[in-house]
């Protein structure tokens, strides 16, 4: 059975496009790349965007919640109350590392991680002749 199969597909003619249609759909597909390419440009272009301005509240919040926290106040002991410090330093420490605000902070590295990658993105998507 195969080995008929294999005979009748070899005994096909094959058929060559003419160099006019093989010019066209050559065409066809460039055109077709070219469109895909400024559609990705433009998606990452606009989600970048946007990406930029959720940074802005992200950081105000993030300077809101550590001025509400007491962030500023326990940082600036440091400059003027260095030996209570130095004698209570764990307890300090503690203080401190309980008044940042980690889920703010990592919200702002997150949308930061999030704009270097669609950078890149934005970056791989632009046209060739323009990299040049």
């Amino acid at each position: 059975m195969n080995k008929k199969i294999k005979q009748l597909f070899k005994e096909i003619p094959t058929a060559e496009p003419s160099n006019k249609l093989y010019g066209k759909i050559l065409f066809a597909i460039e055109k077709d790349k070219q469109i895909k390419r400024k559609i990705g440009f433009w998606f990452f272009a606009f989600t970048t965007i946007l990406a930029f301005l959720s940074l802005i509240p992200a950081i105000l919040y993030l300077l809101a919640n550590l001025s509400s926290s007491g962030f500023y106040r326990y940082i600036s002991l440091i400059f003027s109350d260095t030996e209570i410090l130095l004698s209570n330093w764990k307890d300090y420490s503690m203080t401190l590392i309980e008044s940042v605000p980690f889920a703010q902070i990592t919200i702002c590295f997150s949308i930061i991680f999030l704009i270097l990658c669609l950078l890149k993105m934005l970056a791989n998507s632009l046209p060739k002749k323009l990299l040049n």
